[in-house]
């Protein structure tokens, strides 16, 4: 049996309270707050910190509400895995999977709505 670490974040701290242990993806990847003042910003996480580590080892990161994550959190994390994987392919060549809301809404949409008289 093979033991894989996946990373689970979300792009709220309310989604991430649906998942056991969940995190936000600022908190866990160490993002910027005000992501709009840097040019090339990066996730504030050495290479030999636990989180580093987990970067360098997980298998996939998952992650959920991606669409209402701001474009430069990817460029953030993108820039720090080709950094930690010392591999310029996108997202230093790991699995990531973004989870997008509209899936829930198309769910939602086919629930059956009360009549209205």
């Amino acid at each position: 049996m093979q033991k894989w670490i996946a990373l689970a974040v979300t792009s709220s701290g309310i989604a991430s309270t649906l998942l056991d242990g969940g995190r936000s993806a600022h908190s866990a990847l160490k993002l910027p707050l005000n992501l709009n003042l840097t040019e090339t910003p990066t996730c504030n996480i050495g290479k030999n910190s636990g989180m580093g580590k987990v970067l360098k080892t997980c298998k996939i990161i998952i992650w959920d509400e991606c669409t209402m994550a701001h474009k430069k959190s990817l460029e953030a994390l993108d820039k720090t895995l080709r950094d930690f994987r010392g591999n310029d392919q996108p997202m230093g060549v790991l699995l990531f999977f973004l989870l997008v809301t509209s899936v829930k809404l198309c769910w939602l949409s086919r629930v059956q709505r009360p009549q209205m008289s």
